[in-house]
Formats: structure tokens, C-alpha cells, sequence
């Protein structure tokens, strides 16, 4: 047993000497760490991809088109972004949610009008999430848009509908 711990010690002291220093292997820089959900960004407009279907996988569509939403900004705790739909120009779909979120609120607008609203339970991966998530964690620049030179945000409302708030006095 002696000479075990004998043993045991004279391996701890050799494994304690000098060694070689190691050779410096250059570092190589990390990959940038992405923080955000969005795909692409175009001015105010953020670009987020859905999963493609088994049913479009197996039309042959490799992948999907990007959905282009951009973020209302924050109101009275809420956060609200939204999306314009190409093929019914003046309809939006509108996501809205507090911070923590649970479940989202999911509303419909026309001409500027108020038509529907759901209320969804959060979930990982769906569009929606995606984006509120994103706005809720500060990766989006809020929407600014521009009549003639008079810049204005927007925000969704249930009862007044489209609601455009002006910024600033129009340019000379």
C-alpha cells in the first residue's frame, strides 16, 4: 500500500514539472452569433422563411418565399408588428403581444378598418412568434413611413383601425 501511495506521489511530482510551452495555434475568429429570427432585412421591412410544406415539397418547391413584416413599434407594454398582403392591397395582418408572452393576439385589417381578431398560444417556429419574439428582444427598427414628405409611425387599433401618427412637419 506504501509503495502504491509512493508510486501515486512520484507521478504527481513529475506530471508537476517544467513542460514545453504549448505551440500558439493562430485563433480563428467565431462566426458571428445571430441573435435575431429574420432572414433578411430591407429597410423597415424584415424577411422571415416558413418551413416549405409536404405538400408544396412535393409539387417541387425547394423553398418558400419570405414573409415581409415590420414592426408598429411598442404601446402601453404592447408590442405590434405587421404584415402587408401583396395580393389584397390595404389588408394587413396584425400580431400583437406584452412582454412575457404567452398568448398573441392576432388581428385582421381592411381599408384601414378592423375586421377579426384571434388570440393564439405562443409557439416556437411559427411566423407570428417569430417576429413579435424579434421586436420583444429590440432587433427591429420601428416602421417610419413617408407621405410627401410628412413622416409617420403607425399602430393597429380595434376601434379606430389605422391609426398614423405624425413625426415631424413636412419637409420645404
Amino acid at each position: 500500500m506504501r509503495n502504491l501511495f509512493v508510486v501515486m506521489l512520484a507521478l504527481v511530482v513529475v506530471g508537476c514539472g517544467e513542460q514545453a510551452p504549448p505551440q500558439q495555434q493562430p485563433a480563428e475568429p467565431a462566426p458571428p452569433v445571430k441573435t435575431h429570427n429574420y432572414s433578411l432585412k430591407d429597410g423597415y421591412e424584415y424577411g422571415y422563411e416558413r418551413k416549405v410544406s409536404v405538400d408544396e415539397r412535393n409539387k417541387g418547391q425547394a423553398a418558400s418565399s419570405l414573409m415581409m413584416a415590420r414592426y408598429a413599434g411598442r404601446l402601453d407594454g404592447k408590442y405590434q408588428v405587421f404584415l402587408k398582403n401583396a395580393a389584397a392591397p390595404g389588408a394587413y395582418a396584425v400580431a400583437e403581444c406584452t412582454n412575457p408572452c404567452e398568448f398573441m393576439k392576432s388581428m385582421v385589417f381592411f381599408q384601414g378598418r378592423h375586421m377579426s381578431t384571434e388570440r393564439l398560444r405562443v409557439q416556437p417556429g411559427v411566423i407570428g412568434w417569430m417576429i413579435l419574439e424579434d421586436a420583444i428582444n429590440g432587433e427591429l427598427e420601428q416602421f417610419v413611413g413617408d407621405d410627401d414628405g410628412r413622416k409617420y409611425t403607425v399602430w393597429f387599433d380595434e376601434k379606430k383601425g389605422l391609426v398614423k401618427k405624425k413625426l415631424d412637419k413636412p419637409n420645404s
